[in-house]
């Protein structure tokens, strides 16, 4: 038995189909605006939570079940601030500005990826002291 070499046509063949794979799994694993909206919010919340805890604020808002009122204010606020763009691999969601539009978060394969707690934390203490 001897080793037979692959025809370059049926290279490209299976190159091909091999990306059309890779192209369907990513549109039908693209993120829904939810989804972004969930994450998001839920990384705002956090930030706002250690910015507030940082002042004592948060302690008190557990008691009143403020945190809960600020998760949905932010939900709430991110569905209708949000624009939602799907490129149908890749989802992309850009906060309406009065100058621009900032992208906020990036969705590809199932999974949003936005700016860090830090980043968070530092724009709302440069924006909102």
């Amino acid at each position: 038995m001897g080793y037979y070499p692959i025809p370059m046509k049926h290279k490209a063949i299976i190159f091909s189909l091999l990306f059309l794979c890779i192209l369907a799994v990513l549109f039908f694993t693209r993120p829904s605006k939810s989804q972004h909206v969930e994450v998001i919010s839920e990384n705002i919340t956090e930030a706002v939570n250690e910015t507030a805890s940082l002042d004592g604020v948060m302690e008190y808002a557990h008691e009143f079940g403020l945190d809960y009122l600020l998760k949905q204010g932010v939900k709430t606020s991110l569905s209708a601030g949000l624009q939602y763009e799907d490129y149908y691999v890749f989802t992309l969601t850009k906060l309406r500005l009065p100058k621009e539009d900032k992208v906020v978060g990036i969705g590809i394969a199932g999974h949003v990826f936005t700016a860090d707690k830090d980043d968070i934390r530092n724009y709302i203490e440069t924006y909102w002291p």
